[in-house]
């Protein structure tokens, strides 16, 4: 019946069409911000840097990541697998230390209670503060790219049984972290790493950055490639960079005029605070408090 309706109600699938137009506007829009604000996050972890050298390295890094978009993700790949893997050990691990290290207790955290007690407690505050939630899951996004390199199932299994369990533990591990130093709010991710670990994480860190960037420009390029089937977009080349899988595509022009972008919009707001609230002023979130990174 509902199948009926929308294919009878010119009106509905108007407003449907007109939707789906700029909820692609806003994944592109992603394909800018996401690149910048992950590299950047990622590289202002080596405190020593100035802000001008630490926009100059994410730039460099910015550069590379979009110049290698045309051998196609199936030639590099295969180097993605044991980095991400390294990356969740790490977060994990180092999610439990602060969690034993600083505050055990931040496990009640988990008991819904308290979050109905924080909204009766500050009221408007708590809700503005959903903005900073949001961010954390804004992420998740990007999953609908791999839907052309996996199926259903193990993308399923994968953030379920993996991501999900170790996104958890750290957040959890830095928010004790937190409850015993509440002044290193800016910078929690590289403050709450022990020193031992530092510059492992700090390059595992970076390099997970460059492939959650990938993940969001992939998914750009995929749904401009659905989108010029369509006839939703104006006509432009599609490489096809596997033989074997099918939604994988490399658009050039596309791949450049994200590159520029992404190199002006970090030129011109320099930190993360700033884009982390062009982020969320974009995607229609109020928040104040600044981005500290994935």
């Amino acid at each position: 019946m509902i199948k009926k309706v929308l294919e009878n109600n010119k009106v509905i699938q108007v407003f449907l069409f007109l939707l789906t137009i700029l909820g692609t506007s806003m994944l592109i829009g992603d394909g800018i911000l996401t690149p910048r604000i992950a590299v950047l996050s990622a590289v202002g972890g080596i405190s020593s840097l100035s802000t001008d050298a630490v926009v100059g390295v994410s730039v460099a890094i910015l550069i590379a990541l979009f110049a290698f978009q045309r051998f196609g993700i199936d030639k590099v790949g295969y180097s993605f697998a044991p980095i991400i893997c390294i990356w969740f050990i790490f977060l994990t691990g180092v999610g439990l230390y602060n969690i034993y290290t600083h505050e055990v207790g931040v496990l009640h955290a988990f008991n819904l209670s308290y979050m109905v007690k924080y909204f009766q407690r500050n009221s408007k505050t708590a809700w503005i503060s959903l903005g900073g939630v949001i961010l954390c899951t804004t992420g998740t996004k990007a999953m609908f790219a791999d839907l052309g390199h996996f199926n259903v199932r193990a993308i399923q299994i994968s953030f379920s049984a993996i991501v999900l369990p170790s996104i958890i533990i750290a957040y959890t591990g830095q928010a004790a972290y937190l409850s015993k130093h509440p002044s290193d709010v800016a910078n929690t991710f590289y403050k709450s790493v022990p020193g031992t670990v530092y510059w492992p994480q700090f390059v595992v860190a970076v390099l997970a950055a460059i492939i959650g960037s990938q993940a969001i420009i992939s998914g750009t390029f995929s749904i401009i490639s659905q989108s010029l089937s369509l006839g939703c977009f104006p006509k432009a080349k599609v490489i096809h960079t596997s033989a074997k899988y099918e939604g994988q595509v490399y658009i050039p022009w596309i791949n450049y005029m994200l590159m520029i972008a992404c190199v002006i919009v970090i030129a011109s707001f320099k930190n993360t605070v700033k884009i982390g609230n062009a982020y969320v002023d974009m995607h229609g979130y109020s928040y104040n408090a600044g981005y500290v990174g994935d």
